[in-house]
């Protein structure tokens, strides 16, 4: 496909697309960066999506992060950026994996709670066990006595990312969203084969809780700051819209963005009904009709 493009400067240029299988970076180097703000060391990560080979480039990039503060001065990061715009999600393995990092070293040697897992009747009476909680784990990269986290967001920032904020939000002195309100995703799935094992179907089967209880932020995380996306400023630039707010709130002492809203809200469905509110049985021959009727 051969596209016509205008560029930022205005003048037009040709792109020609072609397919081809690509390697995801989710965790650009570039897009890992230290900001010296009135002293304070901020570190900014831009985190695409939660996939397997995440894990140690999320690793790199705190031990990055460390470093460039350091040879700025500091003696480590004070406040940390995670850029989640656009992140829908992914493994709920690599979000811990996050959310150890964040956590400290002190958090995983006293087995703390990062979320539990919750599940109707039927599936905790089958399936539930010891698993069902999940803790801060061993990071050695892991940042030490981080107290501050900003995350920007926007509508399409969820599941894994929506997790990893409600997780570590009673365990930080502040934790603020910026940019806006987030999907509103926190359950999860399991595959399910069917069709003598022919066929896998991915059915919703948990909720997420966090240490304190909370969850079903089915209408989406609220920002704090609410900051249009920035489209003529390249991601990781300070002048760039969301992340100059939260530099801007750094820089003032928080008196940027507006008071810590709460970071969930009650659960309910589309048409307002209460979601966790038992159907009535749904009569059908088979699965299918059984979802379709649902639906």
């Amino acid at each position: 496909r051969t596209l016509e493009v205008r560029l930022l400067d205005g003048a037009l240029d040709t792109v020609t697309l072609t397919k081809t299988t690509v390697d995801l970076d989710p965790v650009p180097p570039s897009r890992v960066r230290v900001f010296d703000v009135g002293g304070r060391m901020v570190g900014y990560i831009f985190f695409r999506t939660f996939i397997e080979n995440a894990d140690d480039l999320l690793r790199a990039a705190m031990a990055e992060l460390e470093a460039q503060a350091i040879a700025l001065g500091g003696t480590g990061i004070d406040d940390l950026v995670i850029d989640f715009r656009y992140n829908g999600g992914g493994l709920v393995r690599t979000a811990e994996v996050l959310g150890s990092l964040m956590a400290g070293s002190a958090r995983q040697d006293n087995n703390t709670l990062f979320f539990r897992y919750e599940y109707n009747d039927w599936v905790t009476e089958n399936y539930g066990d010891a698993s069902d909680f999940s803790y801060f784990q061993g990071e050695p990269a892991a940042l030490e006595g981080l107290e501050s986290v900003y995350y920007i967001t926007d509508a399409r920032s969820a599941s894994a990312s929506e997790l990893t904020i409600s997780g570590l939000a009673p365990y930080m002195n502040r934790s603020v969203t910026v940019g806006g309100r987030t999907f509103g995703k926190p359950v999860g799935q399991w595959g399910l084969d069917y069709c003598n094992d022919s066929m896998v179907l991915f059915v919703v089967t948990f909720r997420t809780v966090n240490v304190d209880g909370e969850a079903d932020y089915y209408t989406g995380i609220p920002a704090n700051c609410t900051v249009a996306d920035d489209w003529d400023h390249l991601l990781g630039d300070p002048e760039e819209g969301r992340l100059d707010a939260v530099l801007d709130d750094i820089e003032g002492n928080g008196g940027f963005c507006l008071p810590a809203q709460p970071v969930l809200q009650a659960a309910q469905s589309l048409n307002g009904a209460p979601v966790f509110e038992r159907p009535d049985a749904v009569a059908g021959p088979s699965l299918a009709a059984k979802l379709i009727r649902a639906f």
